[in-house]
């Protein structure tokens, strides 16, 4: 499921599963087909994505047919059903819409803005390490520029404008503790913290696991030259 990965990666809230179908002839020996399924799916996130539903296939199966069949604007939907429980003849499966609920109903932060003492060196700064956290430019001009997740994905986008007062910034202080950036593999992880210390920011955390957070949660923090302290984080085990 690439396409939701993707979105799961630019949107902490969204959550999708796969689910499998037996029929409830098979009930009894339910654990033990759970069981070799588990063992089959070898990546973590993967496994713990898929949700095994025991009920009448061809109603699931019905329900998958009217969930896609729609069409919008002369294109098929892209579109995943989540089979939330089937509670028996009498009441109907629950499907939940995953493809609509990602592109019309997610909620972000439309986007933020950061005074910086040096316009012309954060541009530089940004200008090299944005494309490796999935950013792309949005506006530049003279007196701000702007970046926003790139290929037309959801997110917060990032504007930077030149201070009109002179005053340092630290992290410790009240406002602004650091900035996040979810990025889908470790690897980019790795890329954005290396290219952060080429262009001599401060490391704080260098590439690691966290187990003090839900994982998967992998890692690096760092300092940009005004002090803001920026997070590339993986929430993925590949």
């Amino acid at each position: 499921m690439p396409w939701f990965e993707q979105q799961a990666a630019v949107d902490p809230g969204l959550r999708f599963h796969e689910v499998p179908t037996i029929g409830r002839i098979w009930a009894p020996v339910r654990n033990f087909i759970d069981g070799g399924m588990a063992a089959a799916i070898r990546e973590p996130v993967i496994r713990q994505r898929t949700l095994t539903v025991c009920g009448d296939v061809n109603r699931v199966r019905w329900c998958w047919r009217r969930t896609v069949a729609g069409e919008r604007g002369g294109s098929r939907r892209f579109l995943a059903t989540q089979v939330l429980y089937d509670p028996g003849p009498d009441r109907p499966i629950r499907v939940l819409d995953k493809g609509s609920r990602a592109r019309h109903s997610v909620r972000v932060l439309g986007h933020l803005g950061l005074n910086v003492a040096d316009l012309a060196q954060a541009r530089s700064y940004w200008a090299e390490l944005m494309p490796l956290l999935g950013f792309e430019p949005y506006v530049d001009h003279d007196d701000e520029f702007a970046y926003r997740p790139a290929a037309g994905k959801r997110g917060t986008y990032l504007f930077f404008y030149p201070s009109q007062e002179p005053a340092g910034y630290s992290r410790h202080r009240t406002g602004l503790q650091h900035l996040a950036f979810m990025v889908p593999t470790r690897q980019a992880v790795h890329d954005a913290h290396a290219t952060a210390l080429r262009l001599a920011s401060i490391e704080v955390h260098a590439p690691q696991e966290w187990p003090q957070y839900p994982q998967p949660y992998f890692a690096a923090f760092w300092l940009d030259p005004f002090g803001f302290m920026i997070e590339a984080v993986c929430h993925h085990d590949r």
